[in-house]
């Protein structure tokens, strides 16, 4: 399997149309109150990764003008 980084799948995400607003506009992507931060970003050109809780889902969430996530899939065996 060709496992994708988060910042790649979250490119691929976009660019399909996957990609949706998440929390406000002045929100830094590090510092939102969705979820569980998982992988803070080092930089803007980077992504956070956060899982919900409810959904258990996680979202990748990059710098778009305000945060925009697009969900993506995990990069390690998680037996949740």
């Amino acid at each position: 399997m060709n496992m994708l980084t988060y910042d790649a799948q979250w490119i691929e995400g976009n660019n399909a149309g996957n990609g949706y607003s998440i929390g406000e506009e002045s929100d830094g992507i590090n510092n939102l109150h969705i979820g569980e931060l998982l992988v803070r970003s080092s930089s803007s050109d980077r992504v956070a990764v956060y899982r919900l809780p409810l959904t258990r889902r996680l979202v990748a969430v990059g710098d778009a003008g305000g945060p925009w996530a697009v969900d993506v899939e995990p990069m390690w065996y998680d037996e949740d």
